[in-house]
């Protein structure tokens, strides 16, 4: 498993993770200009992660990472225009986490037309430092996966 995989699929396995400048759990629009990389769901734990890259995000001095974590899921909803089968590097528009009736509602807003939403019983977020993967993301929209994961590590 790694690292990332630990964080969202085995609660209390947090070790070497920065301390967040900012923190979405309690601040609107605190993930501003972040990127979604990733958003996976794990059925048998009701658990849903967001991956992202924080190298564009306004908000975050420290860190090129950060991991979302919601647990007790009861709704995941991920809305999107269709892009034709593209990369697409989502951008953080907006972002709010709200309490009430014991549940977490979890709301973000992403450049080009999309949103997440997700009701959870509990959340956590993680802002990491990953080692090598150069100060600016790479451009997604043109080239293989390679050529991608090359242009990320400089």
């Amino acid at each position: 498993m790694s690292a990332v995989e630990d964080l969202l699929w085995v609660p209390g396995r947090v070790s070497g993770v920065l301390g967040p400048d900012m923190d979405p759990l309690v601040e609107r629009d605190a993930l501003q200009e972040a990127q979604v990389h990733d958003l996976r769901v794990h059925a048998l734990t009701s658990t849903v992660g967001l991956l992202f890259e924080l190298r564009t995000a306004l908000q975050f001095e420290y860190g090129n990472a950060a991991v979302l974590i919601l647990r007790g899921v009861q709704e995941a909803n991920w809305r999107a225009l269709q892009r034709g089968g593209e990369k697409t590097a989502w951008s953080v528009v907006g972002s709010e986490m709200r309490s009430g009736s014991g549940l977490l509602e979890l709301s973000i807003m992403l450049s080009p037309s999309a949103s997440i939403d997700i009701r959870g019983t509990s959340a956590e977020f993680y802002v990491l430092d990953v080692p090598d993967i150069g100060e600016v993301p790479p451009d997604y929209c043109s080239g293989g996966e390679g050529r991608i994961r090359s242009a990320s590590r400089q």
